[in-house]
């Protein structure tokens, strides 16, 4: 395959495909001036060069016949001889062909992040042979505009088995086999994991139903595959398919942002919002938990990001209430899964609209009836400490802090949740001892939020936070308190509880923060 400009030619220059899967046919004189034009890009070829390209002798009774095949070239590839893309006009000499090819080779599988191959049976479907690899290429097209530019997508058609690679095995592939059915083209899909095996997604489709719909059902199938490919990798990178130790048991907020570090460039955080499509016959059940992981995502986000301005703004509360009723709706479906069931519970508390008794009853039900301690853990210790039971909120951080590692994201998260609680709850030395823990196993989090770990009882920071608050601006220190109060400070039922845990910031910050600021709204 060659590709320039919008078109894709076969190498021989028989046809050409448009990137809306439209097919272009060229006659026997229209493929030979292809090739003698594109041998060289930008140089001129002579009216009696082309000829005898097209002809086998360069004859003057040919000469106007050039002139008509080049016209005909123009209005099939949608040029202009007044602007063109193609092949231009250089008066009294011929012409010459000005756009750049890009020569499409299926790459080998070493290092790539998914590769599309082993491709089975084409000899099966020998009558569209060549929409086989437009359909592979185009998929791979599609999922490298899904994916960061890092993560390399390739098309491997004979892509050896697992037994064949070392440490540059791809991590995920996507088989296909083509077979015949009566008078239709039909494949098979299976997206595996790579060396495991581990099948993600297996489904047959319609390749060609029909001659003249062939090129069109090829480019509907790649556009509906790459969708189902990227929410069945986005699900096991988040865990949700998976039940690996420390995987499917941590923090969904912390999994998403694994994920999203992992399958993201930095300014994709769009994508995350809407990482799944609903398709197929699991439409129903994959809508609602499609708008609960969209909804997670921006919640996620926030407490990740929050705390910093961009652009020199505040960043906004995400309105995850949109996704209010459909949540409500789909909590039979989220039963089943311990872990979007814990995940609904967190958001329906935090939209704050009157669901804290059915919030607390999804976490309890959650932490009897299922293995997802850590994740029941932290959503019910934090509805607790919003309804102002600090023992029983420490006591549940305490239990979720036993089961993760020094070095794990999920005992970190665990003590962030613990020092708010104990922050709120007045408890300010247990706080301080939290604070000097966080100092040890994860600095980066105190240096990151240093104005969030003062405490209201406190005269003298210590040198960390006040080093780190010395560099904060004003609008930093507006996004610090506001995202404060967001997260954790207006869930608080206890007025008190509130003040606790606000007053220390907002005093800290008092010099930098604005004016117009009203402090006592945090309070």
């Amino acid at each position: 395959m060659i590709k320039c400009e919008n078109l894709y030619f076969s190498p021989d220059f028989d046809w050409a495909m448009t990137s809306d899967a439209r097919r272009i046919d060229f006659s026997t004189y229209e493929k030979r001036a292809l090739q003698r034009l594109s041998q060289r890009v930008d140089w001129t070829v002579t009216r009696e060069q082309l000829i005898e390209a097209m002809s086998g002798q360069a004859t003057d009774s040919f000469d106007r016949s050039a002139d008509f095949i080049i016209n005909r070239l123009r209005k099939k590839l949608g040029d202009s001889a007044k602007s063109p893309r193609f092949i231009g006009t250089v008066y009294g000499e011929g012409y010459r062909w000005l756009a750049q090819f890009r020569k499409i080779e299926t790459e080998k599988a070493e290092g790539a992040f998914l590769v599309i191959g082993p491709v089975f049976n084409f000899a099966e479907k020998a009558d569209r042979s060549e929409l086989a690899p437009v359909f592979t290429n185009r998929l791979a097209d599609i999922l490298s505009r899904q994916f960061p530019e890092r993560l390399l997508i390739v098309v491997d058609e004979n892509c050896p088995p697992p037994a064949d690679f070392g440490s540059d095995a791809p991590e995920y592939s996507v088989e296909i086999c083509f077979i015949r059915n009566r008078s239709r083209t039909e494949c098979a899909v299976n997206l595996k994991r790579f060396m495991s095996g581990e099948t993600l997604h297996v489904s047959r489709h319609v390749f060609c139903a029909r001659p003249d719909s062939a090129l069109s059902d090829a480019h509907r199938l790649s556009e509906e595959l790459s969708g189902i490919a990227w929410q069945k990798i986005w699900e096991y990178e988040i865990g949700l398919k998976d039940n690996r130790a420390g995987i499917a048991d941590a923090p969904l907020p912390i999994r998403l942002q694994k994920a999203k570090q992992k399958l993201l460039d930095e300014e994709g955080q769009g994508g995350l919002a809407e990482p799944f499509n609903s398709t197929g016959a699991d439409k129903g059940a994959a809508t609602h938990k499609a708008e609960l992981m969209r909804a997670i995502s921006l919640h996620s986000a926030y407490v990740i990001q929050g705390w910093r301005p961009v652009n020199g703004e505040i960043m906004p509360v995400p309105d995850i209430g949109k996704a209010e009723d459909t949540i409500l709706d789909g909590l039979p479906i989220f039963r089943s899964d311990p872990i979007l069931s814990c995940a609904a519970a967190k958001l329906l508390y935090f939209m704050d609209r009157g669901h804290e008794d059915l919030s607390r009853s999804i976490a309890v039900q959650t932490l009897e009836a299922s293995n997802a301690f850590a994740t029941a853990f932290a959503t019910l210790g934090q509805i607790e400490m919003f309804e102002g039971e600090t023992d029983a909120a420490m006591e549940k951080f305490d239990r979720g802090i036993e089961i993760g590692r020094r070095d794990d994201q999920l005992r970190r998260y665990m003590m962030v949740l613990k020092y708010q609680a104990a922050a709120a709850g007045g408890r300010f030395d247990e706080a301080r001892r939290l604070r000097a823990e966080l100092k040890d196993e994860a600095p980066e989090m105190l240096v990151a939020m240093a104005g969030l770990y003062v405490l209201s009882d406190e005269t003298e920071l210590p040198p960390t936070v006040q080093d780190q608050i010395d560099r904060l601006d004003e609008t930093a220190a507006n996004a610090a308190v506001h995202y404060l109060f967001n997260l954790t400070g207006r869930l608080l039922r206890s007025k008190q509880h509130r003040r606790d845990l606000m007053l220390g910031p907002i005093n800290a910050l008092d010099g930098k923060l604005s004016d117009t600021l009203d402090r006592s709204r945090f309070l």
